[in-house]
């Protein structure tokens, strides 16, 4: 896949030292806002007994009437909630078995395509799930070629995923994509090889896999921990492209899906500095202390989403922490969210508030705005799933 040229000058800036990389924001304290970010609303949606904020995953889904239904998995009882967006009322879950014939043992992820189609990803047998509104299983798809997870080395092979609300499976047609990543560091030959993101056909249910990591991002890079290769994907369905966020780089890459074609875009923070990885040369595991005190010492990206209504992208970041110790609570992380045009113009960005109050894992986009997840610390009997809606505004 041939990138522009346009694209390529000066646009990026890496170097490397000692074997460690480190990106460069060229466009820090340069850019311009016009817009940030107002509250709009706020909707509660009461909670039962069993069921605590943060779920793991969410869908709005419109049924057969065309309501929107917010859905999200209760891990707890495992099963998948639904309730009337608009009017937050509660309508009905639907629960799976852990084992057995109908069971789902590792259910983390789901796309409803209807009550007659749940396409679900099962974590404990690598696999997709298909199963219907009443619970019952129609069939199962392996994820890695049928191998046995238990004995090959299929890690090395085939992705890994954990599904969350800003990494969701994307309806495309009559595909889904979902977004995996992997646990070690990329080679040269690696690299070229280990394509992150699952297309299942829902036609023949076929398993697939595209689009692979940047090469002068990941390869022959010691990152030191699997959070810094999450994949975040969007689709666009006004330009049929998939839009790629990586936890460490100020850009984003597209993939038209119609051409094949791959180029890049800068779309990082103001304020975002240099982010740098561990020296290629330790040969030894990176000890989880040193991990999370490099995380917190640096301005990392996160998920992604378009807006079809206002037609912008938000593109989140956790701020770097100053004065961090090995000791720093990650959450302490101020969330940023970055606000660019349907052509990847920065507009503008807003600093929400620390990560412990401000979920921003459990965000999506609806006709009144963008919903971000909001942890009330006084919600302490945990009665309710709190999202505020925000729409970008001009200054």
């Amino acid at each position: 896949m041939k990138i522009p040229l346009s694209l390529l000058m000066i646009l990026f800036f890496l170097s490397c030292s000692n074997h460690v990389v480190e990106i460069e924001n060229i466009n820090k304290g340069k850019l311009k806002s016009s817009k940030t970010l107002k509250e709009t609303d706020v909707k509660k949606f009461p909670l039962d007994s069993v069921t605590a904020p943060n779920p793991k995953y969410i869908q709005i889904y419109k049924d057969i009437n065309n309501k929107r239904n917010l859905t999200f998995l209760n891990s707890y009882n495992n099963s998948i909630y639904f309730y009337n967006y608009q009017d937050l009322s509660f309508l009905k879950k639907i629960s799976f078995d852990k084992k057995g014939p109908n069971g789902i043992f590792g259910l983390l992820g789901y796309h409803i395509q209807n009550l007659d189609s749940i396409y679900a990803y099962d974590n404990s047998n690598l696999e997709i799930v298909i199963a219907n509104g009443d619970s019952e299983i129609l069939s199962r798809h392996s994820l890695i070629g049928n191998k046995d997870f238990r004995k090959s080395n299929w890690a090395q092979i085939y992705p890994q995923y954990y599904p969350t609300s800003i990494v969701p499976f994307i309806n495309v047609k009559d595909n889904l994509f979902l977004a995996g990543f992997f646990i070690y560091n990329s080679s040269k030959e690696s690299i070229k090889k280990s394509k992150h993101t699952l297309r299942f056909n829902k036609i023949n249910n076929n398993v697939s896999f595209e689009h692979t990591y940047p090469e002068e991002l990941y390869r022959n890079f010691n990152w030191g921990d699997p959070l810094y290769k999450i994949v975040y994907p969007v689709y666009n369905p006004n330009k049929n492209e998939l839009v790629y966020s990586y936890p460490v780089s100020h850009h984003l890459y597209r993939h038209n899906l119609s051409t094949n074609q791959l180029d890049k875009v800068h779309a990082s923070s103001n304020f975002a500095g240099t982010i740098t990885s561990f020296d290629a040369s330790e040969k030894k595991r990176i000890p989880k202390n040193r991990i999370g005190l490099k995380f917190n010492q640096q301005d990392i990206y996160g998920g992604l989403l378009y807006d079809k209504w206002s037609k912008v992208y938000y593109r989140f970041m956790l701020k770097a922490l100053p004065n961090v110790t090995v000791k720093t609570n990650s959450k302490k992380k101020k969330v940023v969210v970055i606000i660019m045009d349907e052509n990847f113009n920065y507009l503008g960005e807003k600093v929400l508030g620390t990560w412990r109050n401000w979920n921003w894992e459990n965000s999506f986009v609806t006709e009144e705005g963008l919903n971000i997840e909001f942890l009330d610390n006084h919600n302490i009997n945990e009665v309710a799933l709190i999202f505020k809606i925000f729409q970008p505004k001009d200054i």
